[in-house]
């Protein structure tokens, strides 16, 4: 009976369809996007757990990766409980602002808000970045420059008689 028991290793890559192994990712060039992004967001975080202190970095892997209590922990490591969760909130504060600090807001907002109805659209217009984003892109008709312009709002129309309304709306 084969043993239920992983060892492990990771997953062998998948083989090509000539059955020569898979070529491995490479990183991608400045302005490109990440194909993989879950990859470069593992090895960022990687990288900020290794930025506290020794002893916060022990304390964060043992409650984050083996799920101990801060009880545990501050028996393992002969510590108070109070210094284990004192220790967990510096590395945790450290970790997230290098983390904030090595992220691009608008591809972060790009990958978080994709399928919610009109963020990106809007994200686009608002920055300007509509034209260079979506100008290439043609489905039932092209991106005009109208669909770029917000619509003046209706007190602004009232208010001021010299004023139109923008195209589209």
């Amino acid at each position: 009976m084969p043993s239920m028991v992983s060892d492990n290793s990771p997953p062998a890559r998948p083989a090509t369809p000539t059955g020569a192994a898979a070529a491995p990712r490479r990183p991608p060039q400045p302005g490109e996007a990440d194909p993989h992004p879950g990859d470069s967001y593992r090895a960022l975080l990687a990288t900020a757990v290794d930025r506290p202190p020794p002893q916060q970095q022990k304390v964060w892997h043992l409650a984050r990766e083996q799920n101990l209590s801060y009880g545990r922990i501050a028996g393992e490591l002969r510590i108070a409980p109070s210094t284990v969760k004192s220790h967990m909130q510096a590395a945790l504060h450290s970790i997230r602002d290098y983390v904030r600090g090595h992220i691009d807001p608008a591809h972060e907002r790009r990958l978080e808000l994709f399928c919610e109805w009109g963020h990106r659209w809007l994200d686009l217009k608002r920055t300007g970045q509509a034209e260079t984003a979506l100008g290439g892109i043609t489905y039932k008709h092209s991106l005009s420059s109208d669909a770029l312009l917000y619509p003046i709002p209706y007190t602004e129309l009232t208010t001021d008689p010299n004023l139109v309304q923008n195209n589209g709306y």
